[in-house]
């Protein structure tokens, strides 16, 4: 199988012809993180076509599942039916925007007078405070 023709950070599948975005790439290895209309999907792609479904026997392909490559990783996460994390942030982050166009009569935008980093350091201090309260609560000291 000739896996894709290479162009600057574009690649075109030799198979079918569709256009994918090059992350990386060495001889007989082109992985992909845009391909056939499948975002964020990472597959090698060299000797493989999701347009046409072609793979040589016992070639992985990445999207088929999740993998775990590096020893000491944690335990796969396992798919149940609870709420989406980041839908449940992205929902939390509008709610919170609202809140501060309410109390500031603005959202939070850049160069808007104030000193980010001291405000970000400011919410840092505060979460290691918080962090240390659940700990001692959890464990009864700090470690």
């Amino acid at each position: 199988m000739p896996g894709p023709a290479l162009s600057g950070n574009r690649a075109q599948c030799r198979d079918c012809g569709r256009d994918t975005a090059l992350v990386w790439s060495r001889p007989h290895q082109c992985f992909v993180i845009r391909a056939h209309g499948y975002t964020n999907s990472i597959y090698a792609a060299s000797n493989y076509c999701p347009g046409t479904g072609d793979r040589p026997a016992g070639e992985p392909s990445l999207t088929e599942g999740p993998t775990k490559t590096r020893p000491g990783d944690q335990a796969l996460p396992v798919k149940n039916d609870e709420p989406i994390v980041q839908d449940e942030l992205k929902e939390f982050i509008e709610r919170r925007k609202q809140v501060g166009i309410a109390r500031y009569g603005t959202a939070l935008q850049p160069h808007n007078g104030r000193d980010a980093l001291r405000d970000a350091f400011e919410e840092a201090v505060d979460l290691a405070v918080y962090l240390a309260q659940v700990i001692i609560e959890r464990d009864g000291k700090l470690p």
